[in-house]
């Protein structure tokens, strides 16, 4: 069965209304977070930046959240803050997408041998994933 996907303005309009519509949901924080993302992919790091910052101060809560940490390291790497975002990452992360931003992490860094670690990681650990 193929998946239907939905275009980029499409997922953020979908996601900004939900956002909106339910400020005391229980997945409001996760909304937020969708939205963020698909600011990062739109290229919009200032706005992603300020759509984290305000999820994050009103809910305290979500700075200790892995998702919302690498969210922020993302955040971090897109706005050239290489050594914030690699200090924002798990020491040992278990998926696919942290790995790869290690990575890109230490190549940003100038750490040829740390980022052949994290890529050769990747491949070995993920070696289905399109990173």
């Amino acid at each position: 069965m193929r998946r239907r996907t939905v275009p980029m303005p499409g997922r953020r309009q979908a996601w900004a209304r939900w956002h909106e519509d339910h400020p005391t949901g229980r997945l409001h924080a996760e909304a937020g977070l969708r939205l963020v993302w698909l600011q990062l992919r739109q290229g919009e790091a200032e706005a992603a930046a300020a759509g984290l910052a305000a999820l994050a101060q009103a809910r305290p809560w979500l700075r200790t959240d892995p998702a919302w940490r690498r969210t922020q390291a993302m955040v971090d790497y897109v706005q050239g803050r290489p050594a914030e975002a690699l200090a924002g990452l798990d020491a040992s992360p278990d998926e696919a997408a942290p790995l790869y931003l290690r990575g890109l992490c230490e190549v940003a860094l100038g750490n040829p041998l740390a980022a052949a670690a994290a890529f050769q990681k990747l491949a070995a650990r993920f070696p289905e994933s399109p990173l």
